[in-house]
């Protein structure tokens, strides 16, 4: 069992085990996309998390015993598993390959510590959709108390309300992993943006790329405007663009 895959080392093969944006990750760096170092924390790991610290058995029985239509028991059996993770430590041995993984960084930057993204990386499609809007993703974390913290938060997303709701449902194991983690370092960003290779309203044959100064969360958490670029998928001309003042 592995408890870390380093970005370059997946294959399409491992989806299972380092989840659909681990694979989309590997997929760039094939294709030569400059792609900041990392690596994934596999479902493997979560599941022996939950094994060897008992905390599936506790898990399983808060599931079983909610009333999913009564939504203040759902808050408090899904609050309740967050507090179980966070206060719960992760293996020494996992914490051992985490910080080796994580060092790592640090060396090559010739840092003590290095600054990092933490993001999980679903198993399937449909649990990916459901958990956008309320995911846990941590940027600039920092040592390795702040990375095992946000490790196990990462983990406790996969029992919010919505989630657990739909375990129910559907007869799904609750103790059974539905995610890796993905741990990217944090590279300085001049311009970023986000890149949508069908554009919604030009059609398939353009990109559109919509960018701003500094990091993409000025578009997706601070509601800045950015610049759209449309760009010729086959020439990479750029078709048209419009520029919004950015401050």
């Amino acid at each position: 069992m592995k408890t870390i895959m380093w970005f370059e080392s997946i294959d399409e093969n491992d989806k299972n085990s380092v989840g659909l944006r681990g694979i989309e990750l590997a997929k760039l760096i094939n294709k030569g996309v400059n792609v900041p170092e990392g690596f994934v924390v596999t479902s493997q790991t979560f599941g022996i998390f939950l094994k060897e610290t008992g905390l599936g058995k506790r898990i399983l029985s808060l599931i079983e015993n909610v009333d999913i239509n009564n939504s203040s028991a759902l808050n408090s059996c899904s609050q309740s598993i967050k507090d179980l993770f966070i206060r719960t430590r992760i293996p020494w041995y996992i914490e051992v390959d985490l910080l080796s993984a994580y060092k790592k960084f640090s060396r090559d930057a010739g840092f003590t510590d290095e600054y990092v993204t933490v993001i999980p990386s679903w198993l399937m499609p449909d649990a990916m959709d459901d958990a956008e809007e309320e995911e846990e993703t941590y940027v600039d974390v920092l040592g390795k108390s702040e990375l095992f913290d946000v490790i196990k938060r990462c983990w406790a997303s996969q029992y919010t309300p919505r989630q657990i709701v739909k375990m129910k449902s559907a007869n799904m194991p609750f103790d059974t992993p539905q995610m890796a983690i993905l741990v990217e370092r944090v590279v300085g960003a001049d311009i970023s943006g986000i890149a949508f290779t069908i554009d919604p309203l030009s059609g398939k044959d353009v990109v559109q790329i919509q960018a701003v100064r500094g990091l993409v969360d000025a578009i997706t958490e601070e509601g800045l405007k950015p610049d759209i670029y449309s760009v010729n998928r086959k020439t990479f001309e750029i078709i048209d663009k419009k520029l919004s003042p950015q401050t």
